[in-house]
């Protein structure tokens, strides 16, 4: 995610040396494939603007670092709680955040949502980090429906953290903010948060934010293109871009590679699905993990130079079904 929202000259010495602190590994484990602390910092500091005092859960929370980020410099008084399906990244959360660490729990957090309902309501904010696929955002939307019926003073913030602006008219995206809709108050916040929920201060601050965005797309609107789909087959690689071969193409005599770059904030993920086209399985990966001769889609856009690509998706067909 990249929000231009908040001011870099506000970043104090003690927030950027906070962010230098981490290892490359568990940037990596918190699901981010760069380590600049601006963009690190518009994220963390954007997020922060949303939270208030009490208890604050955060879903996917990986290594634990924006938690214990929001705990010293978001000016609230917070109690941390975070759920993670990758049991190494909650052994990291326990240690970035000590004096916190039985509040971290390694499980699936559609799972922990299901099985905690009557406990929810003892959080200000619930913070859930959605990754990039249908699949995803479907089982979600199944998940929250009854919760934010039912639990009319919780409230939620989504962080698409896949998409630098959630793609609203995408069908699933489009589905699930109807849905939430029909129940409580939706705003999309930035370039790739939802605000879910009748808490009206939240609200009020997310258009804020995305007023702001839009002013800053129209000016940048002349730099690049609109992102679009591609599949096909990686035929080469390095460290920074490579080839594929569009899948329409790939059985035609004369084919015609192409070039893509990948862009710092770029995501890498696999997802596993049936014949049938049925996904059973997605998962955040690094770029080693996608090889050549792997069938990918892409999400790619341009600039006056180059194709820049913003997420890989490798793709896995699976014979046999999974219960």
């Amino acid at each position: 995610m990249e929000q231009n929202i908040v001011n870099s000259n506000n970043f104090s010495e003690e927030q950027i040396s906070f962010i230098k602190s981490f290892s490359k590994k568990e940037w990596l484990l918190n699901g981010w494939q760069t380590e600049n602390p601006t963009l690190i910092l518009n994220v963390f500091n954007t997020i922060a603007l949303f939270i208030k005092d009490g208890n604050y859960l955060e879903l996917g929370c990986g290594s634990g670092i924006l938690s214990r980020f929001l705990f010293l410099f978001s000016g609230k008084k917070i109690i941390p709680y975070g759920v993670d399906i990758n049991l190494e990244a909650i052994k990291l959360a326990k240690k970035n955040n000590p004096k916190f660490a039985n509040n971290f729990r390694n499980e699936d957090y559609l799972e922990f949502l299901k099985s905690n309902t009557s406990d929810l309501n003892k959080f200000s904010i619930i913070n859930i980090f959605v990754n990039f696929g249908e699949y995803n955002w479907n089982k979600l939307r199944e998940v929250l429906i009854p919760l934010v019926r039912d639990y009319k003073k919780i409230n939620f913030l989504i962080c698409d953290y896949e998409d630098d602006f959630i793609p609203v008219k995408v069908q699933h995206i489009a589905k699930f903010i109807s849905e939430m809709r029909k129940i409580t108050a939706v705003s999309i916040a930035c370039h790739s948060i939802l605000v879910v929920g009748g808490d009206k201060k939240m609200h009020k601050i997310a258009k804020g934010l995305r007023k702001n965005v839009l002013a800053h797309l129209k000016d940048e609107k002349d730099k690049t293109l609109d992102k679009k789909k591609l599949e096909g087959f990686i035929i080469k690689k390095n460290s920074s871009f490579f080839y594929l071969i569009k899948e329409n193409k790939f059985e035609q005599k004369r084919t015609k590679k192409l070039k893509f770059f990948l862009s710092p904030k770029c995501r890498f993920t696999e997802i596993n699905y049936l014949h049938t086209r049925e996904i059973v399985s997605e998962r955040v990966i690094n770029w080693q993990k996608i090889r050549k001769g792997d069938r990918v889609i892409l999400i790619v856009g341009r600039d006056k130079q180059k194709n820049i690509v913003f997420g890989v998706a490798k793709l896995n067909e699976k014979k046999d079904s999974i219960d």
